[in-house]
């Protein structure tokens, strides 16, 4: 029964915790390192804004590029979709390892 209880406190807990509290708690830890924290910060919006431009590059070649049959512009349109998806996988990629190289870091400190 205790187990049951100390799962529901985690719950109030949980609910209690903001996370301007876990910032304010943790920024010690990450103050050195706030430069790192930054640039992957800055990945995360860049990957963010690619992953919101994809959908309305679709829309764009539905409505401009499909219907009226304009297969030159389906080209570009094709090149460019592709360039955001690689775009976004390196953003993918560089955020997890530049994440885990920052956590690493203030474990290690």
């Amino acid at each position: 029964m205790s187990e049951q209880n100390s799962g529901m406190q985690e719950d109030v807990l949980s609910a209690r915790t903001r996370y301007k509290d876990l910032v304010v708690r943790i920024w010690p830890y990450i103050a050195e390192y706030k430069w790192h924290l930054l640039f992957v910060t800055g990945l995360v919006i860049v990957h963010t804004i690619v992953g919101r431009i994809l959908p309305n590059l679709v829309g764009y070649a539905v409505d401009n590029v499909i219907l009226p049959k304009n297969l030159e512009l389906l080209w570009k349109i094709c090149a460019v979709y592709f360039s955001l998806e690689v775009l976004r996988l390196l953003m993918v990629i560089a955020e997890t390892y530049f994440f885990q190289v920052l956590g690493l870091k203030v474990i290690y400190d």
